[in-house]
């Protein structure tokens, strides 16, 4: 009877440990300044962006695409930021669709909505990857906190596609864009009514693209957003859950023998 007793608590720690939370995982909220709204779109919308109508007829065929679906001056103009979240042919920008998750991910806003990533867990760091560059300018892509001010840049326009940079601070970081004109872009500050980065929202996992021109720009904007294009997901939980689930298999296994002795 007492080793049935110790049988069964030592079923009890088991399963208690087994199911018990590794501690907290990061992740990367977005911190909104802003409508939270996340829009669906279609590729049909990839060059409806958004335009003053003239008329009621041109107000009635609702022709108002997403704000980053704009014609493009990179290859023969079908180069937006959607063309690559879509993988949808038509690009003849080299390795434009390199990399793409090849669905229509909703995102976010309407292009005025400003925000942020609240980071938590210093030990499972944020991995940023860049993915595509289209850009004649030098531009540095980074994070920078919202209280200091302080930048951490991640990448450069020239960087290697597809390099990987851990961040590791904890704290809410914007994002920014400096170009080679010196001009800078924030995620949480709009340029005449408009975010610089549009954002895409997967399950566990987010895409971003960046305007790095502006109205007054010796080439305007074109309001394409793929000058810069990065991805980044939440980081992965510790083993710690697994670990304790073969502890708690162990324990069981050998209470099971000493009850059987």
């Amino acid at each position: 009877m007492i080793a049935q007793k110790k049988m069964v608590a030592a079923f009890v720690v088991a399963a208690t440990c087994a199911f018990a939370p590794a501690g907290p995982a990061s992740a990367s909220p977005i911190v909104l300044v802003g409508p939270d709204t996340r829009n669906a779109w279609t590729t049909a919308q990839l060059l409806s962006g958004p335009f003053v109508a003239t008329s009621s007829y041109e107000r009635s065929l609702a022709l108002s695409g997403p704000f980053w679906a704009n014609t493009s001056y990179d290859g023969n103009g079908l180069a937006n930021i959607g063309y690559f979240m879509s993988r949808t042919p038509g690009s003849d920008v080299p390795s434009f669709l390199d990399a793409s998750p090849g669905s229509t991910l909703p995102y976010l806003g309407d292009g005025s909505t400003t925000f942020a990533l609240l980071l938590t867990d210093p030990w499972q760091p944020t991995d940023f990857s860049h993915l595509l560059s289209i850009t004649a300018w030098n531009d540095e892509f980074g994070l920078f906190n919202v209280d200091t001010g302080q930048q951490y840049p991640l990448f450069q326009a020239w960087d290697t596609r597809g390099l990987t940079t851990a961040f590791h601070p904890t704290g809410t970081y914007g994002f920014y864009l400096t170009n080679g004109d010196g001009q800078t872009w924030y995620s949480t500050t709009l340029d005449g009514g408009r975010n610089h980065f549009a954002l895409f929202q997967g399950e566990n996992q987010w895409y971003l693209g960046v305007e790095d021109a502006t109205y007054t720009s010796f080439q305007p904007a074109d309001w394409d957003y793929n000058d810069v294009v990065v991805r980044w997901a939440e980081p992965v939980p510790e083993g710690g859950a697994m670990s304790m689930l073969g502890l708690a298999l162990l324990s069981l296994g050998a209470a099971r023998r000493r009850w059987l002795k």
